[in-house]
């Protein structure tokens, strides 16, 4: 590649030759440099560049094996012939770099930003430059960052030439000392503008991460309102025509939400900000949830998805499985959004596997309209779509598989897209996932099915003979209000309000409730500062028992649900709220109060109600399981073998701990004891359990042993029970 020749190029190098530098041990003042650079543009690449005739050499280089480049392959030579900052967003449309071999080769640069190093008589010798194998663009705060650094290694350069002159010569005159001074006095300036640039780029990540937060929480809440009233209205009696308005709003809505979440995810993505988690999870329930989540959509466009996980993937995983699911959802949507009357197949298989680890390949393929080659390659930027009658014709932002792209990496993975027009694409990603040595349990997939799923299957039929319970709802917005009261009533809770913290403190003291749905966000006295006085209040006895707080905030950013819990909320609910999740949740921390009568419709029972005259288990729980035993006569057997065993481990980890005088463990086991409790309808135990875990979360551990022994002997009972009673 040809460049054109630099003006006074000659003199240049005589300038360059002059700092003797070229062909130096690397020197910590510049690597220091070279790191803050890095750091502050974010890119996993930064170099000091010095340019003589016939190539460019690193005096110091940040993620870059090499020592010096040909001249031919040099970026940093535009940026000293321009004599100005050169950015360049991306080398592969670039006509001036597009066939450079560091660009389609190692290590595949695809973004530039360099200034130009420029000594005192005007010459640039060389520059400070960041790189990223990544499409991109910095902020003009990492610009005027980089142009600084940029000012501080030629003063160091200078300040280095001067160092070296004066060793030579230790005669030189008081001028040259005041001279040599006043180089070290710049250089502490330089510094300490180095400091404030740093902390200026800071403080504006961390103005970005509470404008959006803010931004988040004022179009959300509104935005909830807007999609409960709509679902309320559309319970309701209309014609035609306003349903077909009413479902265009929901679906606007919807889709508007889906904008905000989205941009909210590249967000936190590109400031570092988005966490993962690393807990275990069944690999299998995640492809059937999202399966089940998609079944409308499959039958809406008349299309056939089909799931394929080969035998040797393992089925228990310990890794984030909401990301992972994101990432599916993500292709699994758009493979159904751009195929009609067709197939979507979804494969999972093993690439490689260790002791600990596993790198699991996902594959979506579709028979849908198929994509060009020149699309292909950038499908995974930002903001990008196949062209604009795509747009215009499905919708969407292009952030979806951006975000794709940077959550696999996360995941130690790649992801790409293999296409014809018109015949359809695959898009497959790989992800490195750590391997469970525990089982996941399955009756985990009964405590969430709801009564709804149960009446749905045809086996049931479900009556409400009285109130769930009692709901105190502490919410600031009126029209947050009015669907959430709305929502609690249709699910058969009885409803009392509060518009402030104050207030919920006030209805707490005069009444017990079955659950609080604390909005966090609230004038006078927040949500956290209100959770806190009522588990004071309950340490003290002025609150009787603990009574469960979900949380409730239009928030969607980075440690929201850490900062619930350790206020002493005990579950969490996103806005806007969906009925179905606050149904979930409600019946999660209500099971003790639901009374609901389950009659089965065919004669068959599994039990004789009048059978035992005094039992441990509620029947009508464990009769409620027929439709699985119907189905598959071992399921039962196998589900209550599980909860044996895991139960009895439980209850001499109990005793164990209690030895051990272990109250936060107890009150962790005892909560995990009672949900299973709770699914085989174990109420004394699951009473037992609730008890025990209030006592050891208030760390009132008077009688605790013998709640302990009270525990250990009700499971004896229930184990007979089972172990005894014919099913």
């Amino acid at each position: 590649m040809n460049y054109p020749p630099f003006t006074s190029e000659t003199a240049r190098l005589a300038a360059l030759s002059q700092y003797e530098i070229l062909e130096t041990l690397p020197e910590p003042e510049f690597d220091d440099l070279t790191l803050l650079a890095s750091q502050i543009c974010q890119t996993p690449i930064a170099l000091i560049s010095l340019i003589d005739s016939e190539r460019q050499w690193f005096k110091s280089k940040i993620g870059l094996k090499a020592f010096e480049t040909s001249h031919d392959f040099s970026f940093c030579s535009h940026t000293i012939e321009g004599n100005s900052l050169l950015i360049v967003p991306d080398a592969t449309k670039d006509s001036r770099f597009a066939q450079n071999s560091m660009v389609i080769g190692e290590p595949q640069i695809r973004f530039y930003a360099g200034a130009p190093l420029i000594n005192e008589q005007g010459y640039a010798i060389g520059a400070l430059c960041v790189i990223d194998n990544r499409p991109r663009q910095i902020t003009s705060e990492q610009q005027h960052s980089l142009k600084t650094i940029a000012r501080s290694v030629m003063t160091q350069i200078e300040l280095r030439c001067k160092v070296s002159q004066y060793k030579k010569n230790e005669n030189e005159t008081r001028s040259s000392e005041a001279e040599l001074l006043a180089l070290l006095t710049e250089s502490k300036h330089a510094a300490a503008a180095l400091c404030k640039a740093r902390d200026a780029a800071l403080e504006s990540d961390r103005f970005k991460s509470a404008f959006l937060a803010n931004v988040s929480h004022e179009i959300r809440t509104p935005m909830s309102g807007v999609i409960g009233m709509t679902d309320l209205l559309l319970d309701t009696s209309l014609t035609a025509q306003q349903r077909d308005f009413a479902e265009t709003i929901r679906t606007s809505a919807n889709s508007l939400l889906s904008v905000i979440n989205d941009i909210l995810d590249i967000s936190k993505i590109e400031a570092g900000k988005l966490q993962f988690e690393m807990i275990n999870f069944n690999l299998s329930q995640i492809i059937e949830d999202l399966v089940s989540l998609l079944a409308e959509e499959t039958r809406s466009k008349k299309n056939e998805l089909s799931v394929d996980i080969e035998a040797t993937v393992p089925n228990n995983l310990v890794g984030d499985p909401n990301r992972l699911r994101q990432v599916l959802l993500n292709l699994i949507s758009n493979a159904l959004k751009f195929t009609t009357g067709g197939k979507v197949s979804v494969t999972v298989s093993l690439s490689e596997e260790t002791v600990d680890q596993a790198v699991l390949r996902f594959s979506v393929t579709d028979t849908g309209i198929g994509i060009d080659p020149d699309t292909q390659s950038k499908m995974f930027e930002p903001f990008v779509q196949a062209d604009v009658s795509t747009t215009r014709r499905f919708g969407g932002t292009g952030l979806g598989l951006a975000i794709c792209r940077q959550l696999v990496e996360r995941m130690s993975g790649e992801i790409g897209v293999e296409s014809q027009l018109g015949n359809g694409a695959t898009f497959w990603f790989t992800a490195r996932i750590g391997k469970s040595t525990s089982q996941t349990p399955t009756f985990e997939k009964l405590k969430t099915c709801d009564d709804t799923s149960l009446a749905a299957a045809g086996d049931f039929e479900i009556s409400q003979s009285a109130s769930k319970g009692l709901i105190l709802l502490v919410e600031d917005d009126f029209i947050n209000t009015k669907v959430a009261v709305s929502y609690l009533h249709k699910l058969g809770y009885e409803v009392e309000c509060a518009a402030n913290g104050r207030e919920a403190l006030a209805a707490l003291y005069a009444n017990h409730y079955d659950c609080v749905l604390m909005d966090c966000q609230m004038p006078d006295l927040d949500g956290f500062e209100t959770t806190a006085a009522i588990r004071a209040d309950e340490a003290q006895g002025k609150i009787l028992g603990h009574t469960p707080i979900v949380a409730t905030t239009a928030n969607a950013m980075t440690g929201d649900r850490e900062r619930c819990y350790a206020a002493g909320m005990d579950d969490y609910l996103s806005k806007p709220i969906n009925l179905a999740e606050l149904e979930k949740i409600l019946s999660r921390w209500n099971q003790s109060h639901e009374n609901q009568s389950v009659t089965k419709k065919a004669d068959q029972k599994l039990f004789n109600e009048n059978q035992f005259d005094s039992s441990p288990i509620d029947l009508n729980v464990l009769s409620s399981f027929s439709n699985l035993v119907a189905d598959n006569p071992k399921f039962l057997d196998e589900l209550l073998d599980l909860f044996l065993s895991d139960a009895t481990k439980n209850v001499q980890s109990l005793q164990a701990l209690t030895n051990e005088g272990k109250w936060r463990e107890i009150a962790l086991l005892a909560h995990r004891m009672k949900g299973s409790c709770g699914t085989f309808g174990a109420n004394r135990l699951y009473d037992l359990c609730a008890e025990l875990e209030a006592k050891c979360r208030k760390e009132n551990v008077e009688n605790i042993s013998q709640i302990v022994s009270e525990i250990a002997a009700e499971f004896i009972c229930v184990k007979d029970f089972l172990q005894k009673t014919q099913i």
